[in-house]
């Protein structure tokens, strides 16, 4: 390629097949839906790179949040500095501007990294170009009301979804397109095991298979667009166990999970014996002030000689834990964020759908019949406009016993791993 008259070679990383289906694909709107570590991103960096340097386009590489962008732009930064002192990068604005290749007065095509948290702070820019990563955890109202007439300033103009599945959502009508045969409109779509870039390869993946739920692999790995109706946890009754036990079983370990009641909730406490994974106790109470739960609560941890207490972090809780700890129990605070609680959500449902645990029954708790409900009755929803999962208790009921059962488990210490990030 010629630059200011000299001959620059540009190296792009090498393409497994499913990947150069879409490098060929002539389609302006290209819709891909493919595996973790499949290779979407790292296609996309490749394509976002080579037409803003040789079609001079002005580009924009999007995510739901800039942490879904931090490897991209690591790839982007590293694809571009292949040209020396040719091309800028404006570390603080997320952008590189790529050099003229006719002459000074040319347009000087760009790739900038953009969140979509904010929306409406987008506005106001034409593109040649746009990538949307993770766009089926994203937003739709940011795609449909300021991404795409940002691209009605080039005639040519061309965007990619690219995304592991997330239900049946708007990513899932925009793929639909695609496979309809809609005029301008592809959709490809791969798996994990079609990268043949893995260095663990099939065996790796796997292996997965073991740490995912079923439901998880599926989405993830296989990248199938799973109903959302599928129970959040199921195989509960299967791990109902009826034996009662009047105090802790000598050199067994015992651990606490606890949620505290807002205004009409309960507090709930589940403990668990971690050598044989499973609750021995669950106990939930309203009504009454918290210095009498939090007595309870020490009475408890006393009586089965609690090592560890998990309790979720909130406006009540944090007052409440930090008198606990000031009373000598181990109590360690626990903030809940969509993502945190997905992990513990995953991780519970895993175990459950495996047989691994056991839960109390009505003969050990006479609070084990509402909890089961509690169970059966909660929620995965797929919020519309962003995508974003939220796990919940249907519209007024509660998810107390949940949380402590959730948190408890929790501290057996095989969670599920940490959330996914951004892939290549």
């Amino acid at each position: 390629m010629q630059i200011a008259n000299q001959t620059i070679d540009f190296r792009l990383p090498e393409l497994h097949p499913k990947q150069l289906d879409i490098a060929l694909s002539t389609a302006k709107h290209k819709r891909v839906c493919a595996g973790r570590r499949g290779g979407k991103s790292k296609l996309c960096c490749s394509i976002a790179s080579l037409r803003a340097l040789a079609e001079r386009e002005p580009i924009w590489w999007c995510a739901p949040t800039f942490r879904n962008t931090k490897a991209a732009w690591l790839e982007l930064t590293a694809l571009a500095r292949q040209l020396g002192k040719l091309v800028k990068i404006y570390k603080d604005d997320f952008l590189i501007e790529y050099p003229r290749t006719k002459g000074p007065n040319d347009s000087a095509g760009f790739v900038q990294v953009v969140s979509t948290a904010e929306p409406d702070n987008m506005r106001s820019i034409g593109l040649g170009g746009l990538i949307y990563d993770e766009a089926a955890y994203g937003a739709e109202r940011a795609y449909t009301e300021v991404l795409q007439p940002a691209l009605l300033d080039y005639a040519d103009s061309w965007d990619m979804l690219i995304t592991t599945p997330n239900g049946f959502n708007w990513f899932y009508r925009e793929f639909k397109k695609g496979q309809d045969g809609v005029e301008d409109y592809a959709a490809f779509h791969w798996t994990t095991y079609d990268n043949p870039f893995l260095p663990g390869g099939k065996k790796a993946i796997d292996a997965l298979k073991h740490k995912m739920t079923e439901k998880a692999f599926r989405q993830e790995i296989l990248a199938e667009f799973v109903a959302d109706a599928l129970s959040v946890f199921r195989n509960v009754a299967a791990c109902v166990h009826q034996d009662a036990l009047t105090g802790p079983i000598p050199g067994h370990t015992y651990v606490m999970g606890l949620d505290w009641g807002r205004k009409h909730d309960y507090t709930a406490v589940s403990i668990w014996d971690v050598e044989d994974r499973r609750e021995v106790v669950l106990d939930r109470f309203n009504q009454v002030g918290f210095g009498i739960q939090r007595g309870r609560v020490k009475a408890l941890a006393e009586h089965w000689n609690v090592s560890q207490i998990l309790a979720e972090e909130n406006g009540i809780g944090m007052a409440n834990v930090e008198q606990l700890q000031a009373d000598g129990l181990p109590v360690t605070p626990y903030k809940m964020s969509w993502q945190s609680k997905k992990q513990l959500v995953e991780a519970l449902a895993l175990a459950l759908e495996r047989e691994e645990v056991g839960i109390v029954g009505e003969q050990v708790s006479e609070h084990a019949k509402t909890a089961i409900e509690e169970m059966l009755a909660y929620q995965e929803i797929v919020n519309p406009q962003t995508g974003v999962i939220r796990y919940s208790a249907p519209e007024g009921g509660h998810d107390d016993t949940v949380i402590a059962r959730m948190l408890g488990y929790h501290l057996i210490g095989d969670a599920i791993g940490e959330p996914f990030i951004l892939d290549w």
